[in-house]
């Protein structure tokens, strides 16, 4: 960090250096914004004396006042669906006089807290956040500051705000019946991790639907897994080695699907001849392959107009029809099933 007495100016990211704490948690003590870690802070004022920092009257001013940006925090920016919601949520914010801030948060708590830190030492308008985790992921510090949220795709237990949802139990129902109409009757299910609430509304309704239907889902049919492509490989070799292997699969997001398909190739797994096959959401190369692969789609688009009308509402002091607000997946039946 410079000295005093250096021609070169003290930054913030300097102070954060020196105090060992992140840009955003420096931003917040010099703010005077009250929520930060008392030892965080004194670390943060010891090396703003030491090092002679400086801020502009002006700057701080400007901090202080609510900006003209939404920033939106997703957990994978790999993922299309999210891709999608970041779209339709740009083309929100452009056509109310808003900026985005995007942030990824790779399903990693410390990259969310860090990312809230920073929309809360900004002052943004809103914040558009799809959390990593329903029961550790923690929101409290928007709250606090008076900044208005809305959830997307995933809910937490601590917040009963502004959310848009698509109904997950519902998704894998449809993906259940269709694969006992195709006559399947070995049905296993490849999901994500355990405290995403997606994930495991979709389970939910995948499993309670083959119960009905007398089929009913093993334990050993089911594998847990993050979202990632080489999860989806490494999980379909383990239940394709099972004793009787499954005739039909159900995969709860994107990712996992498209690793699905590429170990199927491998293994010279026929589909749908010996693995009929349903994914969730959509992608280009899900209509490109063949077989064509069949899916349940979420209205990825619409969650993203709906939540940045709510941000919007919310931020000019309007009046907004917000709470909870679910919308209905669809089946697009292709070639895989």
């Amino acid at each position: 960090m410079a000295a005093r007495g250096s021609t070169r100016r003290v930054t913030i990211h300097d102070v954060a250096a020196a105090a060992g704490v992140s840009s955003a948690t420096a931003s917040r003590v010099v703010n005077g914004v009250p929520t930060v870690d008392p030892e965080l802070a004194r670390r943060v004022y010891e090396a703003i004396e030491a090092s002679g920092y400086v801020l502009n009257p002006t700057a701080r001013a400007l901090r202080r006042s609510v900006t003209s940006s939404w920033r939106v925090i997703i957990p994978d920016l790999q993922n299309p669906f999210f891709i999608a919601v970041v779209s339709s949520l740009e083309e929100a914010a452009g056509r109310h006089g808003y900026s985005i801030v995007l942030s990824n948060s790779d399903e990693r708590l410390d990259r969310e807290r860090e990312a809230i830190e920073a929309a809360v030492a900004e002052r943004v308008a809103g914040v558009v956040l799809a959390v990593v985790s329903e029961i550790k992921s923690d929101i409290s510090p928007l709250t606090r500051a008076g900044i208005p949220v809305v959830l997307v795709d995933r809910r937490t237990k601590a917040f009963d705000g502004d959310a848009v949802f698509v109904d997950n139990r519902l998704t894998g129902v449809i993906a259940a019946q269709h694969l006992i109409q195709r006559g399947r009757r070995r049905l296993a299910c490849i999901a994500g991790r355990v405290d995403v609430t997606a994930t495991e509304d979709r389970l939910s309704g995948f499993r309670e639907t083959l119960e009905a239907a007398g089929i009913g889902l093993p334990d050993e049919y089911v594998c847990r897994s993050d979202r990632r492509v080489e999860s989806g490989q490494e999980s379909l070799q383990s239940l394709m080695s099972l004793p009787q292997p499954p005739d039909a699969l159900y995969v709860t997001n994107e990712p996992l699907t498209a690793g699905v398909f590429q170990a199927a190739q491998q293994l010279g797994i026929a589909i749908p001849e010996d693995l009929a096959l349903v994914g969730t959401d959509d992608n280009a190369w899900m209509r490109m392959v063949r077989p064509q692969v069949t899916t349940v789609l979420q209205p990825a688009k619409r969650i993203g107009w709906l939540a940045g009308e709510m941000i919007a509402a919310r931020a000019s002091g309007g009046t907004v029809a917000g709470g909870l607000v679910t919308l209905m997946p669809t089946l697009e039946a292709r070639e895989s099933s």
